[in-house]
């Protein structure tokens, strides 16, 4: 994954160009491939889920309630 410091930048702190510094973070800092890719997908998840439920673009605006419905989907929905 390539990160354009350009785009980044311009997201600001969208959880879409936070997961991207944390991915560069990763694979800067030597974690292994594989705890790279573990990560990587449970952020496309949160991602995911982040859009299903409509949450703000900026991270900045998100809650505790945000936290808290994610993780009570988390333990309550089969399969994840």
């Amino acid at each position: 994954m390539s990160i354009d410091q350009n785009e980044v930048a311009s997201t600001g702190t969208s959880l879409e160009a936070l997961t991207k510094f944390f991915h560069l973070a990763w694979r800067t800092d030597g974690k292994s491939p594989v705890t790279v890719k573990y990560y990587r997908g449970n952020f496309a998840r949160l991602l995911w889920y982040a859009r299903e439920q409509d949450w703000p673009p900026d991270a900045n605006n998100l809650t505790e309630w945000h936290v808290r419905a994610l993780l009570d989907y988390v333990a309550t929905t089969a399969g994840r």
